[in-house]
């Protein structure tokens, strides 16, 4: 009898290599990324299985044919899928998802990508709608989920109140008025920020939308910023804040403070 033809270590890591290598071409938005990823990964699943891989054979005079070769079980139940199994699958998912990602912006001429889509709107999904009452009008604003405070403090001109984040980060509101209003710029009351970046999104009477930033990593006090609109006076209907927290993450997590907000 002859005895068994196992995989050898080289070729082991030769299958480990082609999987790593599809693995970062997939990602690239190269599609035969994947086919190298399935070669490589099928390897590694004959190995975790303990399955025979049938392999090309030259035999000389003769034409190709498929040779068994068999592969060492890493568990004790053959065919039963192990982690490593599990964990190609998950892998391989997940490279097939940025492929298509990348074909359906080809496709579509998009300038996101479907999982950062996917995220913002999950994040729109979780803002809570509240109306406040300022002087006469009735306000309406959407924000993250907050744990101390409410969204009326920013309009109280009182600096001892405010509204701050229960954790999300960036921590996000938009400011709705029920008629539009004239306004030159938008100021910010903050807390104190370390390193940060600010993005507003104002959108005027017409539904025309113009965006505004700012960013900086030096410690600022109790900041009040203002945005200068670049084209002066303008007919406001909606303020839309972003603020994001560029430190690492805290121990006790993301609180965004926001003390006021208005209109000039």
């Amino acid at each position: 009898m002859k005895p068994e033809r196992w995989l050898s270590p080289p070729a082991l890591m030769m299958a480990l290599l082609g999987a790593a290598i599809g693995l970062a071409l997939a990602a690239s938005g190269w599609i035969w990324g994947v086919i190298l990823l399935l070669l490589g990964g099928g390897a590694l699943i004959g190995t975790a299985a303990g399955r025979p891989l049938r392999l090309p054979q030259f035999v000389p005079g003769r034409a190709l044919k498929a040779a068994p070769l068999r592969v060492p079980a890493l568990g004790r139940n053959l065919g039963r899928p192990s982690w490593l199994a599990i964990a190609f699958t998950f892998v391989l998912g997940f490279a097939v998802g940025m492929v298509l990602d990348r074909l359906l912006m080809a496709a579509t001429g998009a300038k996101g990508d479907v999982l950062s889509a996917l995220a913002a709107s999950i994040t729109e999904a979780r803002l809570i709608e509240t109306k406040v009452r300022v002087g006469s009008e009735v306000i309406t604003i959407r924000h993250s989920e907050l744990d101390i405070g409410q969204p009326g403090h920013i309009f109280d001109d009182d600096f001892g109140t405010l509204m701050r984040g229960k954790g999300d980060n960036p921590f996000i509101f938009e400011v709705s008025y029920p008629q539009p209003r004239e306004a030159r710029a938008v100021v910010l009351d903050l807390a104190t920020m370390e390193d940060y970046e600010l993005k507003l999104v104002v959108t005027r009477a017409d539904g025309q939308s113009f965006v505004m930033y700012e960013e900086g990593s030096t410690r600022l006090v109790d900041p009040s910023i203002e945005f200068s609109f670049p084209m002066g006076v303008q007919l406001i209907r909606t303020v839309r804040v972003e603020i994001l927290d560029r430190r690492p993450p805290p121990q006790e997590g993301f609180h965004i403070h926001v003390r006021g907000f208005s209109l000039r």
